[in-house]
Parts: C-alpha cells; structure tokens; sequence
C-alpha cells in the first residue's frame, strides 16, 4: 500500500486497535469495514465480539465453525441437571436401528 509516496506494509488490523486476548472485541463499524480481514482472523482461531453504541455493548460473536459445530449440543429433558449429550451433524438413526434399541 502507499501512503504520500511511501510504500509500507500492511498492519494486521487486531495489531492496529490493539487487541491481544484471544476474544477480540470490535465495534460493529470496524468490523464492517474490514470484514475479510475479520473472517481470516476468525479462520485462523481469533473468537471476535462485535460490540456497538457508545457503551460498546456486545451484540454478536463471531467464532470458528468448529468451535460453533461443537457447541450444539441438546439438553436430555428430564436429566437436562445430569449431563449433555452431542450430535454430530454426520448422524443418522434408520427406524431398523430404533426399534432394534
């Protein structure tokens, strides 16, 4: 990029605001205007918190999708106070293998 005649290196944009935690947060202009940059931060493990208004309130994060696919998770009803179970999204129960249970 140049700058008045200079040719200098592009900064990673977390390194420009200063932000080192591994959960970033960001006001929402901010990431709009550097919304690749963003998306590479998140593909490489970076958790973005995008935050607005003058209180920079937290309105939504930005994770990586496996750390999304990991999360969901169902409650067991009942037992919901007694664990967690996940299903992966690749699962499949035929009616065979339901009444065969």
């Amino acid at each position: 990029m140049k700058l008045d005649g200079q040719v200098i290196e592009l900064v990673d944009l977390f390194d420009l605001i200063g932000q080192t935690s591994q959960m970033t947060e960001l006001p929402v202009s901010e990431a709009k205007a550097h919304f690749s940059d963003v998306l590479r931060q998140v593909a490489a493990g970076e958790e973005i918190i995008v935050t607005r208004g003058v209180r920079k309130e937290a309105v939504a994060a930005i994770i990586p999708i496996e750390k999304y696919r990991m999360q969901k998770q169902r409650t067991l009803g009942a037992l919901q106070h007694w664990g967690t179970i996940t299903i992966e999204e690749s699962w499949v129960m035929t009616e065979e293998d339901l009444l065969s249970s």
